[in-house]
């Protein structure tokens, strides 16, 4: 089971008066992020969660016009919000391997693109990008354009980012890279997440965030959570298991299943939605996709179940794969 830091709820418990103010800026909360990362604490935002932030920075294109570039399966609010401050939208199918096609969202920019959102793990698939691979695109972009690395799932990755994200801020990429306590940290309930980017690009293209956005308990619950990478790890270490069990069934079922790094399984099935509604008997979060190249798709949740059910309901439905 996931759990929350031993560090991050005693200091809830020891936190003071409720009825104190927070930090305005989450200013050591800021600071503990820019000290992991290796960046000037100016390259940090906190906000009340990476959703927020990533809406805040919608919104702000809004006056500007234009509009953003996101791929086929990515999380729903990017398009919702862009509506929402009637930016146009663009939608790009994932390439090989379920995976964002870089060059046709390159393609895709104008000059009125203010931003390309790329969710890294896919909220759909669960598939990566490299990050040296965004910010050569981001290069290559127009001057008006940034790009956002939605890397909300990014602690579930097998791989450590810290380095590369630090590499690309400190070169002043035009990319701004948004994360969350949400997950892996398992403080969703406090709604804390961050933003990084270069100070000149965050000036342009960062989110707009209000003092006293962030609550106090969520500040020094998150700060806490940083000094305890080990449970975070152990987290990682249960989603990485549980991903690779399903993988496994699913690919002894003859099924086909794109490489996550994520909280979700995506595959196919002969009867995707009767295959759904069987798993979602069972308890368990799945949803049939209906996007250019993702028709006939499941993407299964794999945070919010133990194991053991996971691999019982894929037992009970595996004549319909």
């Amino acid at each position: 089971m996931l759990r929350t830091s031993p560090a991050a709820l005693q200091a809830i418990r020891g936190c003071p008066d409720p009825g104190l103010p927070p930090e305005p800026e989450s200013e050591t909360l800021r600071a503990a992020v820019a000290a992991q990362l290796a960046v000037e604490q100016n390259a940090v935002r906190v906000g009340p969660g990476s959703a927020a932030l990533l809406h805040a920075m919608i919104a702000r294109q809004g006056p500007h016009g234009g509009g953003i570039v996101c791929s086929a399966g990515s999380w729903p609010p990017y398009r919702q919000n862009a509506a929402d401050y009637l930016l146009n939208t663009r939608t790009i199918p994932l390439g090989d391997g379920y995976r964002h096609d870089l060059t046709a969202i390159a393609l895709a920019c104008s000059d009125r693109t203010r931003l390309v959102l790329l969710d890294s793990p896919h909220s759909a698939a669960g598939t990566t990008v490299p990050l040296d691979e965004v910010v050569d695109v981001a290069a290559r972009l127009g001057p008006d354009t940034a790009v956002v690395l939605d890397n909300a799932y990014g602690d579930y990755q097998d791989d450590d980012l810290t380095a590369a994200i630090s590499n690309a801020v400190n070169s002043r990429a035009r990319i701004l890279v948004t994360r969350t306590f949400s997950k892996a940290h398992q403080l969703f309930g406090l709604r804390v997440g961050y933003v990084v980017a270069h100070p000149d690009v965050m000036r342009t293209h960062g989110p707009l965030v209000g003092r006293y956005d962030v609550n106090r308990l969520g500040q020094v619950a998150a700060a806490a959570s940083l000094t305890d990478p080990s449970t975070v790890a152990a987290n990682r270490s249960i989603i990485r298991r549980r991903r690779i069990a399903v993988t496994d069934l699913l690919t002894a079922a003859g099924v086909t299943v794109a490489p996550s790094q994520g909280h979700v399984v995506l595959f196919t099935a002969a009867e995707a939605y009767k295959t759904a509604a069987l798993l979602r008997q069972a308890q368990l979060s799945a949803n049939v996709l209906t996007e250019p190249g993702l028709a006939g798709h499941l993407s299964l949740r794999i945070d919010d179940t133990g194991l053991d059910s996971l691999c019982a309901a894929f037992a009970s439905v595996h004549h319909q794969l």
